[in-house]
């Protein structure tokens, strides 16, 4: 997490809202590390 970027924090911080699990965030993490 300490390589997101400013928008990826911000985009994380919203998909936070909609997540149930913590797959959820992995899956979201995994997703959006290579941008």
């Amino acid at each position: 997490m300490q390589s997101l970027t400013l928008s990826q924090l911000e985009a994380l911080g919203e998909a936070l809202l909609d997540f149930t699990a913590m797959e959820d965030l992995l899956n979201w993490l995994q997703a959006n590390q290579s941008e």
